[in-house]
């Protein structure tokens, strides 16, 4: 049986601590908390800022399945933070297998009841079952993302940031609008959103990554915005957001290079950036300025509720093999008998 986590299941949880699989790579590598202590923020929070931990604890032929999953919900949407136990790197587990299927299907429609409409999780894009189990389960894939890393943040005294970037204001919204328009397939942005891109996951404005808040910058161009850059500082390392326009050439490089000119105040932390596939001129100037690359993941969706009957592989048909259509949440739920 899946119930939410109380303080009765503290043990389970320690107990599996090392057994579990991150979902959340911009937390790890920039400052998270553990997943006990999450769920104990959770569980004593007086808001709703904590995330939703479910816990699974019970025989089945004998068999014993342990385990919990934590997401963390902003507004309409979810993001899948961790779940234990880990599914194999090669090859596939029935027990762990079963153990995501029970708590994931729990978390949708727990979350669904809520009002989410849209549960993120992000896996690594490694071959491994991970991917797999959550197709099986409904999630479509709609990108894949490279994360970058950048080991100091280097300056370039002869390129100051102030004369290419200036700070974001509130009347920027509609040109970052067009930017991001302008960068993003289609069906990413129907997966996705303007503001999952350029401001992060709703649920982290709930947490952050440290103490000092995020930082934004922009280049114009003629009254268009050309590129956003946008920092949100960790106490283990710093992430950045960024786009590029896509006629953008030679003039990527040195606008990179000023926001990092921008960032050198910042404490001397890796920094990192992902980039979706389709951002090659990003990739390019990242590239260019001294980042590595650091590990591949892949997006995916899972709507909770849906308005007509498109199955969430089409996000993205490149991605996928194969598409059938998956019920919903809502779908998926016993219906009442007539009497």
């Amino acid at each position: 049986m899946v119930k939410a986590f109380s303080l009765l299941d503290i043990a389970l949880l320690y107990s599996l601590r090392g057994q579990g699989t991150y979902l959340d790579l911009e937390g790890v590598l920039c400052g998270f908390q553990p997943p006990l202590l999450s769920a104990l923020v959770g569980l004593l929070s007086l808001s709703e800022a904590g995330p939703s931990t479910y816990v699974l604890a019970e025989e089945v032929n004998g068999q014993p399945l342990r385990g919990f999953v934590q997401g963390r919900a902003g507004g309409t949407e979810c993001d899948v933070l961790f779940i234990a136990p880990a599914m194999p790197a090669s090859g596939g587990s029935p027990l762990a297998e079963r153990v995501w299927r029970v708590l994931l299907e729990h978390l949708c429609v727990q979350q669904g009841e809520q009002g989410v409409q849209r549960i993120f999780v992000k896996v690594r894009n490694d071959g491994s079952a991970a991917a797999e189990t959550l197709r099986q389960l409904g999630f479509g894939a709609y990108a894949r993302r490279h994360i970058f890393r950048l080991s100091s943040v280097p300056s370039w005294e002869s390129l100051p940031g102030e004369s290419l970037l200036r700070p974001r204001r509130p009347e920027d919204d509609w040109g970052l609008q067009r930017l991001y328009s302008t960068v993003t397939p289609r069906p990413i942005q129907q997966a996705e959103g303007f503001d999952r891109q350029a401001e992060g996951p709703a649920s982290t404005a709930l947490y952050g990554f440290g103490r000092e808040p995020a930082r934004a910058w922009l280049s114009e161009r003629g009254g268009e915005i050309t590129a956003y850059f946008r920092l949100l500082p960790g106490r283990w390392g710093h992430w950045l957001k960024a786009m590029l326009h896509p006629d953008l050439r030679d003039e990527g490089i040195p606008l990179v290079r000023a926001a990092l000119n921008l960032f050198s105040e910042m404490p001397p932390r890796p920094l990192y950036c992902g980039v979706r596939e389709y951002e090659v001129g990003l990739k390019n100037a990242l590239i260019e300025v001294g980042f590595q690359p650091y590990a591949d993941e892949l997006l995916m969706v899972k709507h909770t509720t849906a308005r007509v009957e498109v199955p969430a592989f089409e996000l993205a048909p490149e991605l996928e093999k194969k598409a059938k259509r998956v019920p919903t949440v809502s779908e998926s739920r016993p219906q009442a008998r007539d009497s």
